[in-house]
């Protein structure tokens, strides 16, 4: 994450979602429930700034859950046949 500390103090959407790895629309919806910190500093319709400092805490935070999400996640090879259908002959 050597690119991180390169960072502006202030990001876009776009920019936040490029560092995190997460779509466009994501982020959008993380704002808007607010898991994330965001600033509009031309009001309602202007651009959406994230902090520096908040898309820190995401990421560790983010990559925390993902790490235990598969310890603690079971493995299973049982379930539904896939439904494959032939083609040709």
């Amino acid at each position: 994450m050597d690119d991180i500390d390169q960072t502006p103090e202030l990001l876009t959407v776009a920019e936040t979602a490029w560092q995190l790895r997460i779509c466009d629309k994501t982020l959008r919806r993380w704002i808007k429930k607010g898991r994330i910190f965001a600033v509009q500093p031309a009001g309602p319709g202007g651009r959406i700034l994230i902090p520096r400092s908040e898309l820190d805490a995401v990421a560790s935070r983010q990559h925390g859950a993902h790490r235990t999400n598969i310890e603690q996640t079971p493995r299973s090879t049982s379930g539904p046949r896939p439904r494959w259908k032939r083609l040709g002959r």
